[in-house]
């Protein structure tokens, strides 16, 4: 089939190009709360910042590998499907973020002790480990989904190639470019600011855990019925 040709690397400085402009702000209503709320420190964030990345990883590669595969070019906007998989991973992460809250208000409820135990860390269980994963990679699976040229740009080199394989190695080298910066972003820079805002808040955390995961859950309504886009 005669079409786009594009090179691996043309796909990995693509997606670079995009991860490091307006791909870093749109995910910052979705990672942002979630690091504020989740806190547990550098692990904590890498999982949900990885969990994250990985989701749009296999996103762009499934997109391009199917457009190889049907080859020819396919509609990659597809707001239901962003919708849904994003919506409902801002309410799984925002729900655990008020279960853990709740349960931080719990054990701070005998007087003279308050300070102590909101001071103390207070450790994710497996299954909430496990919940804030899935919700995290939900959501960045449902961000591939979102409008976006440069990744329009990769479908059609990879309906060019004819190749299910081809395809795949351009959404995934293209998924890489625009996941990388990001990642170091919030990994790194957002995380250390959600820190240190915890710590200086240490007062009022429960508080801050409450309103960081109530916004993801109202934000994933409204992703589900459609009231706002990302």
């Amino acid at each position: 089939m005669d079409g786009l040709v594009l090179s691996t690397g043309a796909a990995l400085m693509l997606g670079l190009a995009f991860g490091a402009g307006t791909c870093s702000i749109v995910c910052l209503p979705l990672l942002g709360p979630a690091l504020v709320g989740r806190g547990g420190g550098r692990a904590a964030a890498w999982l949900t910042v990885g969990a994250f990345s990985l989701g749009r990883l296999l996103g762009y590669t499934g997109i391009a590998a199917a457009a190889g595969l049907a080859g020819q070019a396919m509609a990659v906007e597809s707001p239901w499907l962003m919708r849904l998989f994003t919506g409902l991973g801002c309410m799984l992460v925002g729900l655990v973020i008020l279960v853990r809250a709740g349960r931080r208000s719990a054990g701070c409820g005998d007087k003279g002790s308050s300070t102590v135990r909101i001071m103390r860390p207070m450790a994710d269980t497996a299954r909430q480990r496990r919940a804030v994963a899935s919700g995290s990679f939900a959501m960045g699976l449902g961000m591939a989904f979102s409008p976006c040229a440069p990744l329009g740009t990769v479908v059609l080199a990879a309906a060019a190639l004819g190749s299910m394989a081809g395809g795949a190695m351009l959404g995934m080298a293209f998924g890489a470019g625009a996941t990388v910066i990001p990642a170091l972003l919030f990994g790194l820079g957002v995380s250390s600011v959600a820190w240190r805002l915890r710590l200086h808040l240490a007062g009022q955390r429960v508080l801050l855990e409450r309103l960081a995961g109530g916004f993801l859950v109202l934000l994933g309504c409204a992703l589900l019925m459609g009231w706002v886009r990302l």
